[in-house]
């Protein structure tokens, strides 16, 4: 399993640290090379404007850097934004899951191949 980000999904991350808990915004820069989280570019100009009709536009650059990564699951606990009908209605090849549902899924995976 291989865990991706862009730098669009990783400078809101800072950014929300910073205004929530500053304290631990320092401490980021380790945890992702810690957890080996790759910081991928940004996705290009044409793939966030395809998701534009999907998403609220300050999203878009993660729903579209997901998409451009291939990965299986997107994880977010933007509910408000990324768990829309829209979004449900459209047959995208990724996941949209909260972290806590993905480590569900993925134990359950885990637990009936082991």
């Amino acid at each position: 399993m291989r865990l991706v980000t862009n730098r669009y999904a990783y400078d809101e991350i800072v950014e929300v640290l910073k205004r929530k808990y500053p304290k631990r915004v320092a401490s980021i820069a380790d945890f992702f090379a810690w957890s080996k989280i790759a910081i991928r570019r940004n996705p290009s100009a044409g793939a966030v404007y395809h998701v534009l009709s999907l998403i609220h536009p300050e999203d878009a650059p993660i729903l579209a850097g997901a998409l451009q990564a291939h990965v299986a699951f997107l994880l977010t606990l933007d509910r408000k934004d990324f768990f829309t009908e829209t979004l449900r209605k459209t047959q995208l090849p990724l996941r949209i899951a909260t972290p806590q549902e993905f480590f569900q899924v993925y134990q359950n995976a885990s637990f009936s191949t082991g």
